[in-house]
């Protein structure tokens, strides 16, 4: 997941001109030539799709592996968190797509509309929230409970539920 994140950061900052195409292999991106042929595109696509399906597998098996407590319920809010900002990256990056909770790429999940993948990022998120401490001891990165209220206010603002913005913007 690490270099999956440090990936998308790559791709964003050549996709906007920030730093230079590392190499030719990148020139599309960087003149926003790219198609659905792309290896970066691709890459994107499913180093996010393969990332959702194992915390898809943390949380549907957290109840079976993990025994009850605050680090069984950090560990699922942890894993809601992330799977929440890959799905508002792939929403932004290519639109509607199959809303999968299972642990198989080949399951069959059907096209959610925006709003679906929306609600299910703000669910998930709301549900983080509850169980995310305010910060890590030694100074871990990992989500915080600001963190995951700052990303459901990119997802409310990206829904231009501005009321809602307002009211995460001054927690």
């Amino acid at each position: 997941l690490h270099s999956y994140i440090e990936y998308i950061y790559l791709f964003d900052a050549v996709y906007t001109n920030e730093v230079a195409a590392p190499t030719s292999a990148w020139n599309d991106v960087a003149s926003k030539s790219i198609n659905s042929l792309n290896n970066n595109v691709s890459e994107l696509w499913f180093g996010a799709k393969d990332n959702i399906y194992a915390l898809n597998n943390i949380i549907n098996s957290a109840d079976e592996v993990l025994p009850a407590g605050q680090e069984k319920d950090e560990i699922i809010a942890q894993a809601l968190a992330i799977r929440s900002y890959l799905r508002f990256q792939l929403l932004n990056w290519f639109g509607n797509f199959p809303l999968a909770f299972g642990i198989k790429a080949n399951e069959n999940a059907t096209q959610a509309s925006q709003q679906e993948i929306l609600t299910s990022i703000e669910s998930d998120l709301n549900t983080a929230t509850s169980s995310l401490p305010d910060t890590w001891q030694n100074g871990e990165n990992y989500f915080t409970k600001n963190t995951a209220l700052f990303l459901l206010a990119r997802v409310k603002l990206f829904n231009n539920d501005w009321q809602n913005v307002l009211e995460l913007a001054n927690m």
